[in-house]
């Protein structure tokens, strides 16, 4: 199975309004734009320890979140829950206030 069709089927499991929520969650907790830009900023380095005390470094400021790390990690699975929960109640409660406003 490729990937893509692993993420199709996780999608079909939570739901697209869930499966959204997690990508919503992952962009917001992830850190991924930082992580990225810090692996481009290190690339440049020749010097073994050098380069590795870097990753390391940042590793500890900003490990991304993936996809995966939340699904496959109970507490990261239950951080999102929590959030997803407290989200979901801040959703309802801006889409009534647009309904009596209108």
């Amino acid at each position: 199975m490729s990937i893509t069709q692993d993420y199709e089927k996780l999608r079909m499991q939570l739901g697209n309004k869930k499966y959204e929520a997690l990508d919503e969650y992952i962009r917001t907790f992830g850190k991924v734009h930082k992580w990225h830009q810090g692996i481009k900023d290190i690339r440049s380095i020749e010097n073994i320890k050098e380069w590795e005390d870097k990753m390391l470094d940042l590793h500890k400021k900003c490990k991304p979140i993936f996809i995966e790390d939340v699904i496959m990690n109970e507490k990261e699975w239950e951080r999102f829950e929590k959030w997803y929960e407290e989200n979901k109640v801040k959703t309802k409660q801006e889409k009534s206030k647009r309904r009596e406003a209108r």
